[in-house]
């Protein structure tokens, strides 16, 4: 449990500073330290089958997520779709709801693939995780109102302008379903792999699936 916390720590951490500025980057730095949160509400009230499996995953996500972060800032190279989505929000080019589409695009397609492949999508007896991946679809759906609200009255007033009552909502949520079913399908390539030119067919088909969405 204690893991999430330090994740949720270190996200509040990095976001002060680029909300101060109201730097580009402030747009997924704030919408992925929600989600956190809410993942661990989640886990602390057994809504997991797995809590310790979910806060390793977490934790072993996020890493990803501040790894990309400080290399990219440090002028170090970084995958296409992150390229992609770094390079607008310094350009300042994107609306903020575009900067958080490339942003999670990025983040769930790329990274997210090789973080389950990392943790394990089996349990020690062979149960499959997918239940708890895909139990954390409804919690997602619950949260585009609020944090969609916050990222418009902190950071751009037009962020939530594109809003179509519950056909709006059902939208992002029928998305962000495809990307985490393409997630776990790209993580059982990853974890089944046997061989070198394997691992680098499910890699290469990984960061070129997310950088397509990026396009």
């Amino acid at each position: 449990p204690q893991c999430i916390v330090e994740v949720i720590a270190e996200m509040e951490q990095r976001l002060a500073p680029l909300a101060e500025s109201c730097d580009h980057d402030a747009i997924f730095s704030l919408a992925y330290l929600r989600v956190t949160e809410n993942v661990k509400a989640a886990a602390d009230s057994g809504y997991f089958a797995d809590r310790t499996w979910l806060t390793q995953l977490d934790a072993v996500f996020a890493e990803m997520y501040f790894d990309t972060m400080d290399t990219w800032h440090a002028g170090g190279e970084v995958p296409k779709a992150w390229r992609t989505a770094l390079q607008a929000a310094d350009d300042r080019s994107m609306t903020g709801l575009g900067d958080f589409m490339l942003n999670m695009n990025a983040h769930i397609n790329n990274d997210f693939p090789h973080a389950l492949a990392t943790v394990g999508l089996t349990a020690a007896d062979g149960t499959s995780h997918k239940p708890d991946h895909n139990a954390y679809n409804q919690r997602l759906d619950s949260l585009y109102v609020p944090v969609f609200d916050e990222e418009a009255e902190r950071f751009d007033p037009t962020f939530d302008d594109l809003d179509a009552g519950p056909l709006d909502d059902a939208t992002v949520g029928t998305i962000m379903r495809g990307w985490r079913e393409m997630v776990w399908r790209h993580a059982e390539n990853l974890a089944t792999a046997r061989t070198p030119a394997q691992q680098a067919f499910a890699e290469r088909a990984i960061e070129e699936y997310a950088a397509g969405q990026a396009a």
